[in-house]
């Protein structure tokens, strides 16, 4: 089981999965279409599962994804397994509290504040989803 925020950029290495075999080489690969093989892709030579696209591009926003991968070595052995990867989702967007137009001249001094910005989130606090940046 693998635990990934659900704002990774594609081509982020999620796992890397590992057989061993008395025949090598080891052949990797992920047996299923659709929104998994349209969201992950994996090395066949080292295993590495990769994000292929961004976890929210997922029409249905799923939480938990099981992904199916086949290992097949040079005596043509094969074993089968799943990957979990579960997806820690933002559930409650910042939300800013004093949202407003400003206006800065052009005198305005370097390195000076010009506002302040005033936000909060409802996610469980100390989480990553309770930061605003």
């Amino acid at each position: 089981m693998k635990e990934v925020d659900e704002d990774l950029a594609p081509g982020t290495l999620i796992v890397n999965v590992t057989a061993v075999s008395a025949s090598p080489p080891i052949t990797y690969s992920i047996v299923a279409e659709g929104i998994i093989g349209n969201l992950f892709s994996m090395e066949s030579a080292t295993g590495r599962i990769f994000l292929r696209n961004r976890l929210t591009s997922d029409p249905e926003n799923r939480v938990e994804y099981r992904i199916p991968i086949t290992a097949r070595d040079l005596d043509n052995s094969l074993a089968l397994s799943t990957v979990k990867v579960i997806v820690r989702r933002n559930k409650h967007a910042p939300i800013i509290a004093n949202a407003r137009n400003i206006t800065i001249s052009r005198s305005q001094a370097i390195y000076q504040t010009i506002t302040v910005v005033r936000a909060t989130d409802l996610d469980r606090a100390n989480t990553p989803n309770s930061q605003i940046r």
